[in-house]
């Protein structure tokens, strides 16, 4: 098999991995309400944890993977007090 036939296999796999990735992410922003709380405003990660009662490391693993996905961008450095984050398109 020719080296470019198995890049596009691989290429095919890796989508279907993190589009399932992706997916679970966005559900999880919903399920917590995150569009609601960063369309008003630019919200660090340490009051989006208080807000929604997440865990903060873990809400800023999210964070940071919906901003690599771009449904988020960064303010500044996502995580802890110093971090914000804003809606890229949603609830505009």
């Amino acid at each position: 098999m020719p080296d470019s036939v198995r890049s596009d296999h691989a290429w095919r796999m890796r989508e279907m991995i993190y589009g399932h990735v992706r997916s679970r992410a966005v559900c999880a922003a919903a399920e917590l309400g995150l569009a609601d709380m960063v369309g008003t405003g630019s919200p660090t990660a340490a009051e989006l944890a208080t807000a929604t009662g997440a865990d903060l490391a873990l809400l800023t693993r999210l964070l940071r993977a919906l901003v690599s996905f771009g449904v988020l961008r960064r303010e500044r450095e996502v995580g802890g007090e110093g971090g914000t984050a804003s809606p890229r398109s949603a609830r505009r």
